[in-house]
């Protein structure tokens, strides 16, 4: 009789094994507002000058190796900001900065 009902979800359940349980409107309602969270909270974050001061920086280099350099310094700010401001993105900004920082690397070789 104490056995835990099946497919209701603990309170402790990950959110990957919530979204299995919902229904495909609401799974796609929740990521759509998720989206919506981290482009306000990446907006947020590229008010800060120092995150600013960086993107001009990777912008306006001189060479392909420093804005490269730059570019990689700018995103790993512009995510620290994103983590700092709202933490319970850290997984989706993870996987952003992650791919990020992939295309940075196959894009024009440092020197």
């Amino acid at each position: 009789m104490n056995d835990p009902i099946p497919f209701i979800p603990s309170p402790g359940s990950s959110s990957s094994e919530t979204k299995q349980l919902q229904s495909p409107n609401a799974i796609i309602a929740q990521e759509a507002r998720e989206k919506v969270h981290y482009r306000s909270v990446r907006a947020k974050a590229l008010e800060d000058s120092q995150i600013r001061q960086l993107q001009d920086k990777a912008d306006n280099a001189p060479s392909d190796a420093e804005q490269k350099a730059a570019s990689i310094e700018y995103y790993h700010a512009l995510y620290d900001k994103m983590r700092e401001l709202d933490p319970s993105l850290k997984d989706r900004i993870d996987l952003t900065e992650a791919a990020t920082m992939r295309r940075l690397e196959k894009s024009r070789p440092a020197q």
